[in-house]
């Protein structure tokens, strides 16, 4: 039993904490800021454990995304406007 516990736990968990850091990275840009500081923050702090960030201020939304178990990814979405200033933002868990 405590076997099949730990299984479940090590499936369940990658996807918990990517959820949770998406949400809290996400919850740490404020509307109205500068979207290139969070891009920076992103690049400084979170993208060495294995997240990713896409887009350009062309398309007017980044996609910053952190892995979860195996194809499962947690997101945050940002969109800015012409100013390049935060807009909207939201943060989602997407399961394969």
């Amino acid at each position: 039993m405590s076997i099949f516990a730990l299984l479940w736990g090590l499936l369940w968990y990658p996807n918990w904490a990517a959820e949770k850091n998406a949400k809290n990275f996400c919850s740490r840009i404020e509307p109205g800021s500068d979207i290139s500081l969070a891009i920076v923050k992103f690049e400084r702090e979170i993208s060495k454990s294995s997240a990713l960030h896409y887009g350009s201020s062309k398309q007017k939304e980044h996609v910053f995304i952190f892995k979860g178990f195996m194809f499962d990814k947690a997101y945050c979405i940002v969109v800015e406007d012409a100013n390049n200033k935060v807009v909207a933002k939201n943060s989602f868990m997407q399961y394969d």
